[in-house]
């Protein structure tokens, strides 16, 4: 990626013909990846009476030495000072820098000379500061975040704390990078740290929720980073009350333990103890952690199937077609279908529900209704008034002759006989 940018941060001296071709305002600062090119566009003309006599460009470092690094002469662009390679002139006064490191942070100056017909010798200057960034690296290559195994105690509050752990870098960057907390509550924190981690102390009770932890972008050495780089995703993690009581308890166990009388033997005893059941705890706290995330990923990739099923049309949320189940076959002597669902009563039971619909045999004379508020017998004759039925002279004598039978025959002898006949 190259950075080309047109800065104006100098002083012209004295009176001269030489004007400066579409230079802009700035700050005088620019920023740069290492790796990248930095392009000073700088451009100007001359009157009719001025000629060049040189153009030479210099770096100050940080300590202010002042080091010459190229220059045109009789219109030959030469370079010095080990940066040959990396340098050519841009335009009539610009300077390209490819390929820039940190070292390379600093002012770049141009100075041109001039001379008109009358001998006068004329400089006109402009300069600009450099500052290149280096991207973090880390051990490997993502942000994570974990709560500390072991409490830290706080000489000012004489408490012991939970901690938190960010990060695991190598090299913070050039310029040192820095990361920004977020607790459940939606504060945000900064905090420095330690041979290339982060910490954050909890305070008091401590807060339970989803702790987060990210390089702010604003930063020069994070803009460095590649757009697909992990070291830019935010890590999080989810802090226990349980865990967090349990990892001040075990600090304040060993406090005690220390500060006690008791032999070294028990006093070693009980410490061994303590943290074998905090091990065991944590490894309890892990899995089911695990088996949680494992959940809810599950769970989210159940809804991306059905998000993509309803996509295609062949699923609705709010209707499922489930295939029907297959009926019973019914009697030969069945003469209505029910229209909800087929009971496995015997045919002989004299009550059924309400809300149901019984296979009725085929000498019934009547038709009922799916909806009953009364419970009646099967072999009653009573026609509701919005159905119509067309009755056989067959089943009504024989309708006729069950109710005279049923007077002498309990129900349970009729059906068993109805039984047997319908086998013959």
């Amino acid at each position: 990626m190259t950075a080309t940018v047109i800065l104006l941060c100098g002083l012209l001296i004295g009176i001269s013909g030489l004007q400066w071709q579409g230079i802009m305002e700035h700050k005088g600062t620019i920023d740069a990846c290492k790796g990248e090119s930095m392009v000073l566009d700088w451009d100007f003309m001359l009157t009719s009476d001025e000629t060049v006599e040189d153009i030479k460009w210099h770096y100050v470092t940080a300590e202010g030495s002042t080091n010459l690094i190229a220059m045109e002469t009789e219109g030959q662009f030469v370079p010095l000072r080990g940066r040959g390679e990396r340098l050519r002139q841009v335009k009539t006064a610009g300077l390209q820098l490819d390929n820039v490191t940190a070292s390379d942070s600093g002012i770049y100056t141009v100075t041109v000379t001039t001379r008109n017909v009358l001998g006068n010798i004329r400089d006109a200057m402009l300069n600009v500061t450099l500052s290149v960034a280096e991207p973090p690296m880390l051990k490997d290559g993502t942000l994570s975040l974990k709560q500390s195994r072991s409490a830290v105690y706080d000489n000012v509050t004489d408490s012991w704390h939970v901690q938190l752990q960010c990060g695991r870098f190598e090299f913070l960057g050039q310029p040192a990078v820095h990361v920004l907390w977020n607790t459940p509550t939606g504060s945000v924190m900064t905090n420095s740290s330690s041979n290339g981690t982060f910490f954050l102390i909890l305070d008091n009770p401590v807060e339970e929720g989803n702790y987060t932890c990210h390089l702010p972008a604003y930063l020069p050495a994070a803009r460095c980073l590649t757009p697909h780089s992990r070291t830019k995703e935010a890590a999080s993690v989810r802090v226990d009350w349980v865990k967090a009581a349990l990892t001040l308890l075990q600090a304040r166990q060993e406090q005690l333990m220390r500060d006690s009388h008791l032999p070294y033997g028990e006093t070693q005893q009980l410490h061994d103890a303590l943290l074998s059941l905090n091990h065991t705890v944590y490894e309890r706290l892990d899995k089911l952690e695990d088996q949680v995330d494992a959940l809810r990923k599950d769970n989210e990739s159940l809804h991306e199937r059905l998000e993509k099923l309803e996509s295609m049309g062949s699923v609705s949320r709010t209707t499922r077609h489930y295939e029907q189940p297959t009926q019973p076959t019914r009697p030969w002597y069945t003469t209505t279908r029910p229209t909800t669902r087929t009971t496995t009563r015997p045919w002989y039971t004299t009550t059924k529900p309400t809300t149901r619909t019984t296979t009725r045999p085929w000498y019934t004379t009547t038709k009922r209704p799916t909806t009953r508020t009364t419970t009646r017998p099967w072999y009653t004759t009573f026609r509701p008034t919005t159905t119509r039925t067309t009755t056989r002279p067959c089943q009504q004598q024989l309708g006729q002759q069950l109710d005279l039978g049923t007077q002498h025959l309990g129900q349970q002898q009729l059906g068993q006989q109805l039984d047997l006949a319908n086998n013959n």
